[in-house]
């Protein structure tokens, strides 16, 4: 009342109040304008830190991939050197049908697993893989003792030429077999590592599996 009653005094505090009024406001904008510039920041940087993850793990399925595609190519460069090869010395050595049938059967089942859907991801598939190569070389070495047991092929030059180019080829083989067991070795662990494992399940990248 007794504000009321003094004009001038009560124009006074009406002022006050205006200004502490106008000045919450001032302050409740400004944090609500850095709370927001904060959060976009934040989002911005959780965004490119990873994206830079993805890429990374990109690069190494991508490195993984190649090399598998190399091994690819090598072994069926060598599936044909063995069907030439199992084609060529056929009529020569018809009293051994089962031996050059083994060599022709293992073959083509090598190659056939090699083929299979996903192999690179699937560890089964790429057990049967290692199981076919096995096989493949205990046959192939087994043909070339039959062979070195004929001295009429070994003259052959057709036939040597093609066992040098499987002796250049089995060594492309098993560099390349290498080097895919390392890329996927590598690949597999930046899966493995924080934060590339969190990366990895929201993104569904898959394990490679290696011989």
């Amino acid at each position: 009342m007794f504000i009321k009653g003094n004009p001038m005094l009560w124009e006074s505090c009406k002022k006050f109040l205006l200004v502490l009024i106008s000045r919450r406001s001032m302050v409740t904008a400004y944090d609500e304008g850095m709370y927001i510039l904060a959060s976009a920041g934040m989002l911005l940087f959780l965004t490119g830190w990873m994206i830079s993850i993805y890429q990374r793990l990109s690069h190494y399925h991508g490195g993984a991939m190649r090399m598998w595609q190399e091994l690819e190519a090598e072994v069926k460069h060598r599936h044909e050197l063995l069907t030439r090869l199992t084609q060529l010395t056929s009529v020569c050595i018809s009293e051994e049908p089962p031996l050059l049938r083994a060599l022709a059967d293992d073959n083509e089942a090598d190659f056939l697993a090699l083929r299979e859907k996903d192999i690179m991801c699937t560890p089964l598939s790429m057990e049967r893989f290692g199981e076919r190569e096995e096989i493949l070389q205990r046959t192939l070495e087994g043909f070339f003792l039959s062979l070195d047991e004929r001295p009429d092929l070994k003259k052959e030059l057709p036939v040597s030429r093609l066992r040098h180019e499987l002796g250049i080829s089995a060594t492309r083989v098993n560099r390349a077999l290498y080097v895919y067991n390392a890329a996927a070795r590598e690949y597999n662990a930046s899966l493995a590592s924080f934060p590339g494992s969190m990366v990895a399940q929201l993104c569904r990248f898959r394990k490679a599996a290696s011989l």
